[in-house]
């Protein structure tokens, strides 16, 4: 709703470069995806560690299909690790 109303004009797929970073972040953050809890704080260390990652590939000048597959990256190392501590439990 942000994203349409600062550009003043919408279109169907317009966050769709938003998604997965978001995702990632989240997870980072130590939110289970299948219905788990997390903490404000968590998210929040999510967030700041995916920022620094994009800047990171900004300046590197990674493309995004390359971003996308880091990001992805993130997600299944950092699921495999709370799955992995869960099983240890």
């Amino acid at each position: 709703m942000l994203l349409a109303g600062y550009s003043t004009h919408a279109y169907q797929a317009m966050g769709d470069p938003y998604l997965l970073p978001a995702i990632a972040a989240v997870v980072l953050g130590g939110t289970r995806i299948l219905g788990g809890r997390g903490t404000f704080l968590g998210t929040i260390a999510g967030v700041i560690l995916i920022t620094l990652l994009q800047s990171i590939l900004s300046v590197v000048q990674m493309p995004e299909a390359g971003r996308q597959i880091i990001y992805g990256i993130v997600i299944i190392a950092m699921l495999l690790l709370y799955g992995r501590e869960r099983i240890e439990q």
